[in-house]
């Protein structure tokens, strides 16, 4: 991953934030003196300030993070400078969950009161669900404790509180029967205790490392015949981290109980497609994706002992998975969701499939015979596909600003091919590439109307700097890129990106 500072060491990224900390504050303090201020302790902060070499300016208040799967990994010692706390039921980082529950109800006690009690404050909370579709229990269950935390916190153990705010929650929200809501509740927990989800790894995890290992065997099958044996072992160390080739069978048996407990009436009708669109495709995408990376890796490991009608094989039946997951997906896309997942880019199994079919492709047509194209993987850049785009007339602004417009802001992301092949990675501020792989990046602007205009050496944009005419190659070393866009005479804020070499 590319670093998120050009600094030396701890100690001198440490000053350097510092730095940049107290010159933001005395400007605001100038500017308006007395406003509010919240700095949020995000990872690349945190280890800073608790080895010391992060300075906070008087006045600042500071919001803590938990690490994208719910867990707070702040200590008692830090958790004192603390004013609040911005939590995640859901987030899009590669690992974590997009599409389906991650963080269950005692966790969310456990983490959630141990930093509220030694909190200073607990006056903000911030809570990102990254999509909210996927994730109304844990979601509800957080705000409903930040709110009071006496009905989860009264019995002392998290466990039994869980349990009963999942008995709870299947009443209210689907009207089921009390022996009915303690079979709900009993699946959840079922669910929760599954060792990878227990992990912090979510369905992004499976889509991503799919889509990944699959694109390089399909490589090393187009250069070699077959896939190589460090491409193999790659993939059996996924298998590994969820759990092993059978880490699947305890979603498959929640799936089954699902549909069982579907089809026996214990779900009124008119609460029995939101059962399937949150339980049972839930339990579902699970049972496929898990199951799906360990006959991927069987796969894999066919090929590389130089056996690919096996590999072939095994690769069917995981695509037949996937037919399962996509049938249960329609079954889910009730009014007013039609056509949801097969919009879904983020964690996109259906990105996911076609890198699996591909890889089938290569191992059982003839050598040199064209495949089916991948497509890009997904980098930050896509995510802008998902702005309303009256939105970006205005934002970061509620109204609009004739100074500033999210159409006049360049995006500089890695080519997506080179996201695909594994060399260039964006992220919100820049990226990082790989050395001598002619690795390049694009600039893109909304307004139709815009020339970009940029620099590499640091120095700000005129409208005398090099105009962007194409994708631009990424030299060794640190690239820093500063581009603006013009509209006639006019020139607007100006992007920083850093791409750093790996």
């Amino acid at each position: 991953m590319p670093r998120r500072y050009p600094c030396a060491n701890a100690t001198d990224c440490g000053s350097q934030i510092s730095d940049v900390l107290g010159n933001q504050t005395a400007w605001v303090q100038a500017a308006q003196p007395g406003a509010p201020m919240i700095l949020f302790m995000w990872d690349e902060l945190l280890d800073l300030l608790a080895k010391g070499h992060l300075a906070i300016p008087p006045g600042v208040s500071v919001v803590f993070t938990d690490a994208g799967d719910g867990f707070i990994r702040v200590n008692d010692n830090v958790t004192r400078l603390a004013a609040g706390c911005y939590y995640h039921t859901a987030m899009m980082d590669g690992f974590a969950n997009q599409l389906t529950e991650l963080v269950p109800v005692d966790r969310i006690i456990a983490q959630v009161g141990n930093f509220s009690a030694h909190a200073n404050d607990t006056l903000i909370f911030i809570l990102n669900l990254s999509d909210m579709l996927p994730v109304p229990m844990s979601s509800q269950a957080v705000m409903e404790m930040v709110w009071d935390p006496r009905p989860f916190t009264a019995g002392g153990d998290p466990g039994a509180a869980a349990l009963a705010y999942y008995a709870a929650w299947g009443t209210r929200q689907l009207r089921l029967a009390p022996a009915a809501a303690a079979a709900f509740a009993g699946m959840w927990a079922r669910y929760f205790n599954v060792s990878y989800l227990q992990g912090g790894l979510g369905d992004q995890f499976f889509s991503r490392v799919i889509r990944n290992r699959a694109g390089l065997a399909t490589s090393d099958v187009v250069a070699n015949g077959t896939v190589s044996a460090a491409t193999a072992a790659i993939s059996a160390r996924d298998v590994a981290i969820m759990g092993g080739a059978d880490a699947a069978a305890p979603m498959e048996a929640l799936l089954a109980d699902a549909q069982a407990f579907a089809a026996s009436g214990a779900v009124p009708p008119r609460r029995a497609s939101f059962f399937g669109a949150h339980t049972v495709l839930q339990f579902g995408t699970h049972a496929v994706a898990a199951r799906a990376l360990a006959l991927l890796s069987a796969a894999l490991n066919h090929s590389a002992a130089g056996d690919n009608a096996g590999a072939a094989a095994a690769l069917e039946t995981l695509l037949q998975r996937f037919e399962v997951l996509f049938a249960l997906r329609r079954a889910a896309e009730y009014a007013p969701w039609h056509g949801l997942y097969a919009n879904d880019h983020l964690a996109d199994f259906n990105l996911a499939r076609r890198f699996v079919l591909t890889l089938h492709g290569a191992l059982t047509a003839p050598r040199g015979a064209p495949l089916l194209p991948t497509g890009p993987m997904v980098g930050y850049d896509l995510i802008d596909g998902y702005q309303v785009p009256a939105s970006t007339t205005t934002y970061p602004l509620i109204h609009a600003n004739s100074s500033w417009s999210l159409r006049t802001y360049v995006r500089v992301n890695c080519v997506r091919a080179h996201v695909a092949a594994g060399i260039c990675a964006s992220s919100p501020t820049g990226g990082g590439f790989r050395a001598g792989t002619g690795a390049a990046v694009t600039m893109e602007v909304e307004e139709a109307n815009a020339t970009i205009r940029f620099t590499t050496d640091g120095t700000a944009p005129t409208s005398a700097s090099a105009a962007y005419e194409g994708p631009l190659g990424l030299a060794s070393g640190t690239v820093t890129l500063r581009a603006a866009a013009f509209v006639a005479d006019a020139q607007y804020p100006t992007t920083d990106s850093l791409f750093t070499q790996w």
